[in-house]
C-alpha cells in the first residue's frame, strides 16, 4: 500500500486534522499578537490607603 493510496482512502480524516491544525494555529497567533489588558500600578503600603467598614464605625 502506497503513501499515495493512504492518502486516497483517508481523504476525510486529513481534513479534519488540517482543519483543527489551522484553527489551533490561528488562536495560538491571536494569543500571542493580543498585548492584554492595561492595569494600575497601586502600592498598598504607604498608609495612605484606609480600608474601613462601615457597620463597625
Amino acid at each position: 500500500m502506497s503513501l499515495v493510496s493512504r492518502v486516497m482512502e483517508n481523504k476525510r480524516a486529513i481534513a479534519s486534522a488540517s482543519v483543527v491544525a489551522m484553527f489551533s494555529g490561528a488562536l495560538l497567533g491571536l494569543v500571542l499578537w493580543y498585548d492584554g489588558e492595561a492595569t494600575a500600578d497601586v502600592v498598598l503600603n504607604d498608609s495612605g490607603i484606609w480600608v474601613t467598614r462601615a457597620s463597625h464605625g
